[in-house]
């Protein structure tokens, strides 16, 4: 009976013996190619910024630069100890090589007021406090404001949040959090947020140090000029049946001002709408060309660069 129960203790040093070599080898590979460990208990000292990690024979810790949340590549001061036997770590887990880089200009007087850059069926993105933001490729010297890419493919958003240091959430669990660590990635710094709560998938673009503010991820109904479409009806078969159709077209002026006529080569402008898409919780619409006109909704410009063909004609000046 003893030898049994000797025999169980052995086998139950045995499994802890192996157990601990494992976890301590796993954990310290998983920190050696820049990953945080994971069979271990986690302690945080505020005031140190220090962050421990105990396992079952091992210790270790880093110096937290934003948040705990940040990957282990953002902090500093790693040191893994098995048992007593001090492990090196690398301080560089990857070549601090990006493809591109931000250019940022903060403002110097800002309004405190977010201002709305880009909205997508997607997202919708937002700076605060910046002038410019411009991309410029790591190949290239010269940058592009990052409206011309989020124009071509939203993604850069996601490259972006990739690039700079994860912070958290905000309190209330939704919003996403992001800071620069790497000022070679932007110059100036950028902070994020990225929102996600019902029918609210924005971006906040901040300037550097940019605390959540009370507009920040709320509902708003302010993207109609990015997602609006024109529409015109098919009417083939109104004018092949008209009794008028061996009459001369004359062109119709459907909106002028103080110097010019705007007109179509055809009479159309009744069948003619703008639309948008059922999206972020509100429904699809479909409204009269001329009542987005009257009401000032979308300028003569705004439809000139969505594609809508017209005449621009210069007024005659009377006589004196």
């Amino acid at each position: 009976m003893i030898k049994k129960i000797l025999k169980f203790i052995r086998n139950v040093i045995i499994i802890v013996l192996l157990f601990g070599i494992f976890t301590a080898l796993f954990d310290y590979a998983r920190m050696y190619g820049g990953d945080l460990p994971i069979f271990c208990k986690k302690e945080y000292v505020d005031k140190t910024k220090i962050q421990k990690f105990t396992g079952l024979f091992y210790n270790a810790e880093r110096k937290i630069r934003a948040s705990v949340n940040e990957p282990l590549v953002d902090s500093t001061n790693i040191k893994f100890t098995i048992i007593s036997y001090k492990l090196d770590i690398p301080r560089k887990f990857r070549e601090e090589t990006f493809e591109f880089y931000l250019d940022t200009t903060p403002s110097v007087e800002c309004s405190g007021n977010s201002e709305l850059i880009y909205a997508d069926l997607n997202i919708k993105v937002y700076k605060y406090c910046l002038d410019d933001i411009n991309v410029r490729p790591a190949t290239d010297k010269n940058g592009k404001p990052i409206i011309d890419y989020l124009s071509k493919d939203d993604s850069i958003i996601e490259e972006i949040a990739s690039k700079i240091a994860f912070t958290g959430r905000h309190k209330d669990g939704s919003s996403l959090m992001f800071t620069t660590l790497d000022h070679n990635f932007a110059s100036n710094g950028i902070d994020m947020i990225m929102c996600n709560r019902d029918n609210i998938n924005d971006v906040y673009l901040l300037k550097e140090g940019t605390e959540m503010r009370d507009e920040f991820c709320t509902y708003k109904d302010d993207d109609f000029k990015f997602i609006c479409e024109i529409f015109e009806e098919d009417h083939d078969d109104v004018d092949n049946n008209s009794d008028d159709k061996d009459k001369k077209v004359e062109p119709e002026t459907f909106y002028e001002d103080s110097e010019y006529l705007y007109q179509f080569d055809e009479p159309k402008l009744q069948y003619l709408y703008i639309t948008t898409p059922e999206v972020r919780g509100k429904k699809e619409t479909k409204t009269p060309l001329k009542t987005i006109l009257d009401s000032k909704k979308l300028t003569i410009d705004d439809l000139e660069s969505m594609g809508l063909k017209f005449n621009k004609v210069k007024k005659e000046v009377p006589n004196s």
